[in-house]
């Protein structure tokens, strides 16, 4: 006589369906304010599409519009990525001294989904970027004549490249790893990808180039750990997860380094790439400085108040529902600062590219020093 064993059904209004759904609606509505602020962004600065002048090369409305869109979507799935690997190796608090937790390898299976997704997005902006630069139609510049030919000889094609290459690697090796040395080689290689797209673009012929490209690391890199962070920390308060305060604990160190780095890049950034402090209000790309530092300072009093008035006490439930509220007013603001970070790497900056006596000096940003000394040789180096 058998004996049937009675099966139970999970129903579609648990904590962790109710999660799930939550993530999915976290990650679109963060993609769709980026992408929206990233084209008003464009709009306002005088930064987007126009057709180019009678007989010069025009790429078309659909690569001049797509572009800012297929950067937001890149940006927002290269932050869910980092945000979801940082939640299984660091804020997790469940993780085991050499491997994650249960909850910690459903976080490395959604960092491997999200870096898939950025993997084929930077593909795709790698396509459409070659025929922005060229100015010929995307059918063109896909073709695998004029892609092989030219794409990894645009820095600003191949770091993109290079970026989905770095991503698909993530995208294997999450799935793959448990430990929590796997998890922080996967961390380290998403933020290189993260990295390499901020060493191309319009810093590059404008002087002062190590500082330049340095200072677009540290703010891509800073920015990236800190929206993340969030969107991963904010996953896991609506499950009614009862160890969220110390992952809330742990983030708020990170977000305090992100904060400072991101403020003094920002001031870097500032003196980079315009040609004078009255730019900041007379020019497109001026504005958008000062519009991301608005929604800065408007992000730094919102973490201060979460930090000192929230932090302490998230044992309730009450406390975990106001946290989810101002975490998502927070991530809203990121959203938008994301959005305009897009707009600004696709708009003209105001200071005057550098002139070079040589191509060799003009590839290299600076020009060639002089005869070498025993104090050039100690002290004559740049950091680049």
């Amino acid at each position: 006589m058998a004996t049937q064993t009675p099966t139970t059904t999970r129903p579609a209004n648990t904590p962790d369906a109710a999660g799930s759904g939550i993530r999915v609606r976290i990650a679109i509505g963060f993609t769709l304010i980026a992408i929206v602020a990233s084209l008003v962004g464009l709009i306002a600065s005088g930064g987007s599409y126009e057709p180019a002048p009678n007989g010069l090369p025009d790429s078309g409305p659909l690569v001049g519009w797509l572009l800012p869109v297929f950067g937001a979507i890149g940006f927002g799935a290269a932050m869910a990525c980092i945000g979801w690997l940082l939640l299984a190796g660091f804020l997790d608090p469940s993780a085991g001294k050499k491997v994650v937790s249960k909850r910690g390898r459903a976080a490395m299976l959604r960092a491997s989904g999200a870096a898939a997704i950025w993997c084929v997005i930077s593909l795709i902006a790698s396509v459409f970027t070659l025929a922005n630069i060229l100015g010929v139609d995307l059918a063109t510049a896909a073709a695998p004549g004029t892609f092989t030919t030219y794409a990894w000889d645009v820095s600003d094609v191949r770091t993109l490249l290079i970026s989905a290459l770095l991503a698909a690697a993530v995208a294997i090796g999450a799935v793959l790893s448990v430990s929590l040395t796997g998890t922080t080689i996967w961390l380290a290689l998403a933020l290189v990808a993260v990295a390499a797209p901020s060493t191309a673009g319009h810093a590059v012929g404008l002087g002062d180039h190590g500082l330049a490209l340095v200072n677009s690391v540290a703010h891509a890199v800073a920015a990236t750990l800190w929206v993340g962070g969030l969107i991963a920390l904010g996953a896991t308060v609506w499950p009614k997860a009862q160890t969220v305060g110390v992952a809330a604990q742990r983030f708020g160190y990170l977000a305090i380094a992100s904060v400072v780095i991101l403020t003094a890049s920002g001031v870097v950034n500032a003196y980079v790439r315009l040609g004078a402090p009255a730019d900041l209000f007379t020019s497109g790309y001026g504005r958008l400085v000062v519009a991301k530092t608005l929604l800065l300072i408007a992000l730094i009093a919102t973490a201060a108040w979460i930090r000192r008035r929230l932090l302490p006490n998230l044992d309730g439930e009450q406390p975990r529902r106001t946290f989810a509220k101002v975490a998502a007013l927070e991530l809203t603001l990121m959203s938008i600062a994301t959005g305009l970070g897009v707009a600004l790497s696709l708009t003209a900056p105001t200071r005057v590219a550098v002139q070079f006596a040589t191509q060799a000096e003009a590839l290299l940003g600076f020009e060639f020093p002089a005869a070498p000394t025993v104090m050039s040789v100690v002290f004559g180096w740049d950091l680049d």
